[in-house]
């Protein structure tokens, strides 16, 4: 980086470096945004970029300054202006040091430099500063703490770690049963159970097999005997790391397990199912003597997030009972879970529905926050627990912008609304647009329409019901609307487009009206 100099006067030039990132889309659009949301940014990164993309737009170089620094980053490295850049513009120096980043340019006009040498130079830097860094566990906190309140907890921390060292963690009580980790690289798949009831661990703390090295540590968390074992490839830690990452964990277990139970119950169980935890599922369903395969079918009852009424858990429990022999109920975060074995058949589920949602009646919600439910049915595998579980995630606020009257969906509905939701993101649904286009100045017809098939269940009384007039009003509407749309709305090859238009134009309205 010789002759590389700092343009920014006010950004803080002491901040820790973590790692380097290339900026290779620096349009702020649809496809920079679609991998924002599926990668995961370390924070404290130099960003290296030529703003080729952007190199004459100075107001487009300043969002992504401003996008640059919510993501965390801390300084911008410019390469080839004068070439690809004509210049760097004052405003884009003043937007930097209000948001704390810092800009360092590279030589004017050089075509011979390398990313790749900038890369090498200050990844050898932060490599360095690691081995003998005096702080990790400082820093370690540091980055557990500059996640939102939702974000932390022990996987979270675990996960900090397994990330900077890259090495594979996983915490075991006294009776072997996993109740943390956190695998490297993120995703791969370690076998614990395997690992821990090696027999070389009852008389030796580390083992070394076809390049990889355990090692297990003991500690103890409020009397309770726990062990971390460590997974890592040719290399071992040094004690010094040993002792940072045991005085991390330790902080984190003192915070985040001595409010909790140490002792496994049904909650645990479903939380390892949800979060796709299948080992620690399975660990913890045969200490609690569950037979986790029974149970192929579950309810998810969300936004009951003021709900402390064990009474009313135990009462939804008793009455799940009379549709299924087997039954799990337990509150677990914002919502209820009941797992249940016998596969029931559509009408009684919709019964059992319907009892649920009456044990809510005489439950204050919060203004604007309504209890609705999600089924789940014939599940394959203990995959599919966290699968649709993170479908659910995934779709929720747009849930109530195409549903606001339904209560009950299955995984159909909630399918409807991720490719709703997918279709909107990327803004190209002019071709459903123009589906409804003859309806879409007349507020009545198009109304009706939307709430006959996504709130009525195409039921004609139903739809004259929740607009509030005759049957016979509803039926000379949807006539009128055929004429005006030049198709029959009962034609099933048309019904799926035409359900997702008039999904979307309510996704649109409600964005507009919000």
């Amino acid at each position: 980086m010789k002759g590389s100099r700092v343009l920014t006067s006010k950004s803080d030039l002491n901040q820790t470096v973590t790692s380097v990132t290339v900026l290779e889309h620096s349009k702020i659009n649809n496809v920079q945004k679609k991998l924002q949301d599926n990668i995961y940014y370390r924070g404290n990164e130099i960003v290296l970029t030529s703003f080729a993309g952007v190199k004459n737009d100075v107001i487009a170089q300043c969002r992504n300054i401003k996008y640059q620094a919510e993501l965390g980053e801390v300084a911008i490295i410019l390469f080839y202006v004068g070439i690809v850049m004509p210049t760097v513009d004052s405003r884009l120096i003043q937007t930097a040091d209000e948001v704390n980043i810092a800009i360092i340019c590279m030589p004017l006009n050089n075509p011979t430099l390398a990313y790749s040498d900038v890369i090498m130079e200050i990844s050898n830097a932060i490599f360095n500063d690691q081995l003998k860094h005096p702080y990790l566990a400082v820093e370690m906190l540091k980055d557990f703490y500059s996640r939102s309140d939702k974000k932390r907890n022990l996987d979270a921390a675990l996960q900090i770690i397994s990330r900077k060292f890259s090495i594979s963690l996983a915490i075991f009580n006294q009776q072997m049963i996993l109740l943390n980790q956190s695998n490297w690289p993120q995703g791969s798949k370690v076998e614990w159970l395997t690992i821990v009831k090696n027999p070389l661990f009852k008389t030796q703390n580390v083992i070394s097999r076809n390049n990889l090295v355990c090692e297990k540590q003991a500690m103890v968390n409020n009397g309770q005997k726990l062990y971390l074992f460590t997974l890592m490839t040719n290399k071992r830690l040094s004690n010094f790391q040993e002792s940072q990452i045991l005085q991390f964990i330790k902080i984190m277990l003192n915070m985040y397990h001595q409010n909790e139970t140490i002792y496994i119950n049904n909650k645990d169980m479903i939380d390892a199912l949800l979060n796709g935890k299948e080992t620690k599922a399975l660990q913890i369903a045969k200490q609690l003597k569950i037979k986790v395969a029974d149970f192929k079918n579950f309810w998810l009852i969300d936004n009951t997030s003021d709900l402390k009424n064990q009474h009313l858990i135990d009462v939804i429990r008793d009455l799940s009972r009379m549709f299924s022999n087997k039954i799990l109920c337990e509150a677990y975060k914002n919502r209820i879970v009941i797992l249940f074995s016998k596969r029931v058949n559509l009408d009684d589920l919709m019964i059992w529905g319907e009892q649920i949602l009456s044990c809510f009646e005489n439950v204050k919600e919060k203004q604007g926050q309504g209890i609705y439910l999600n089924y789940f049915l014939d599940l394959g595998n203990f995959s599919a627990y966290n699968k649709y579980f993170s479908l659910l995630e995934l779709v929720k606020p747009y849930i109530v912008k195409i549903f606001p009257h339904k209560k009950i969906f299955g995984i159909q509905d909630l399918k409807f609304v991720k490719r709703c939701k997918d279709i909107f993101k990327t803004k190209n649904y002019t071709n459903f647009s123009k589906i409804i286009a003859p309806i879409s100045k007349n507020k009545s017809l198009l109304q009706t329409l939307t709430t006959y098939f996504l709130d009525a269940n195409t039921n004609i009384l139903v739809t004259a019901q929740l607009e509030c007039v005759h049957r016979n009003t509803i039926k000379y509407r949807l006539d009128r609307i055929e004429n005006l749309l030049g198709f029959s709305i009962d034609n099933p090859i048309m019904l799926g487009d035409l359900t997702t238009a008039l999904a979307l134009e309510r996704i649109v309205n409600y964005k507009q009206d919000n």
